[in-house]
């Protein structure tokens, strides 16, 4: 069958027998030889019904995850992610948790980060010099956890949550020094008031 089907149109490759077999089984069947429908409905998860429930859900609690709607909603993960943004134009925020501040605590961070800027163009200090180190604070209280909290919005939301630091927490932080690599790990429980 392969062999007639190469020669009949000149052809170095041709379909494998059970293939050649279907097509004219298809074509004796039906008069044509196009795929039939396959059994059972297409399904979507993104009507005007669930797009609704999406849009009413968040409307109560815009900090509601994309999974846990899908949970409640018994819709797929994909689906409902879809549905925020594709159809109600929406966009995931990360809550900023920020320290706050003075007037005055403002300006004497802007006058220092002025000084040292001057003072490493000018070469009086050299930034290869430099320790750097980073810390981080972890309530002990309900406090939010900022890598997890996102709200759900069509524009940032303003103003962000300000926090003082002045509850129980644990302080962690490394910190590393370019000349010879110095890394130092911390922690400590830091007693607050709250």
């Amino acid at each position: 069958m392969q062999r007639r089907f190469r020669r009949f149109y000149n052809s170095r490759t041709a379909p494998k027998p059970d293939t050649i077999k279907d097509i004219v089984r298809r074509f004796e069947e039906n008069g044509n030889v196009v795929d039939t429908a396959r059994p059972g409905p297409c399904q979507t998860m993104r009507t005007l019904i669930n797009i609704e429930k999406v849009k009413r859900k968040l409307a109560d609690s815009p900090h509601r995850s994309s999974r846990r709607l899908s949970r409640e909603l018994q819709l797929s993960r994909t689906a409902v992610r879809r549905m925020l943004v594709d159809d109600l134009n929406l966009f995931s925020y990360k809550i900023q948790i920020l320290q706050k501040q003075s007037t005055v605590q403002k300006e004497n961070r802007l006058t220092f980060a002025k000084l040292v800027a001057g003072k490493v163009e000018k070469k009086e200090i050299e930034i290869g010099n430099i320790d750097w180190s980073d810390e981080a604070h972890f309530h002990f209280s309900r406090h939010v956890n900022k890598q997890n909290m996102r709200i759900w919005g069509e524009e940032k939301p303003d103003p962000f949550d300000s926090k003082p630091l002045t509850q129980k927490r644990s302080l962690s932080g490394v910190q590393l020094a370019p000349r010879g690599l110095l890394v130092r790990i911390f922690m400590k429980i830091i007693q607050g008031q709250g």
